[in-house]
């Protein structure tokens, strides 16, 4: 599903990032447009904060953790992850990642359909991507895409009891962990 705007004016990628330099919110960027970030809920904040705090203690040599305040750029798009890694040292940038290892996004009702689709088929660009992962809001569940030597997408659903892997930080994280102390 595309995202819907009220937006007519193409702005340029110069443009968006001198406003997002100044603005009190998180915005997106696509095909010229830009989108406001909505506030997360409750659940949301908690599962992202969890999967931070497991994910930076499992940091080792140039792998680097960034929450949703760090941009990932893809060409001429912007996007804010909800939990991304990068695992190279020529990827520590200030303003923006552009080579991510993994990005995880915590799935909501307004952002489900844009995550599963657009972001997808950007993220799907990144040649340093080999993990993506959709976290649910509403239950312990995550859908998960490996990327395999052959360069496909192994898709693979967990429930209660699964364990999400995270190769570049050789990590392996029981779904229980990310969840705990969320209420749905």
């Amino acid at each position: 599903m595309p995202r819907v705007t009220e937006q007519t004016n193409i702005v340029t990628v110069s443009e968006y990032l001198e406003f997002e330099e100044t603005a009190t919110d998180k915005h997106e960027f696509v095909n010229g447009q830009v989108f406001a970030m909505a506030g997360a809920s409750n659940a949301h904040n908690r599962i992202t904060l969890r999967l931070a705090a497991l994910l930076l203690d499992a940091e080792t040599g140039h792998c680097r953790t960034f929450s949703s305040d760090m941009r990932l750029q893809i060409g001429e798009i912007f996007y804010y992850p909800d939990v991304m890694v990068t695992c190279l040292e020529i990827d520590l940038g200030k303003n923006a990642q552009t080579r991510p290892c993994a990005i995880i996004e915590v799935l909501s009702s307004s952002t489900a359909d844009i995550e599963r689709s657009e972001k997808w088929q950007n993220y799907q660009k990144l040649e340093s991507l080999k993990t993506y992962v959709l976290l649910d809001q509403t239950q312990i569940r995550a859908e998960v895409y490996q990327r395999l030597d052959d360069e496909t997408w192994q898709y693979k659903p967990l429930e209660s009891g699964g364990k999400l892997d995270i190769p570049c930080l050789n990590l392996s994280i029981a779904l229980e962990d990310i969840y705990r102390g969320v209420e749905f």
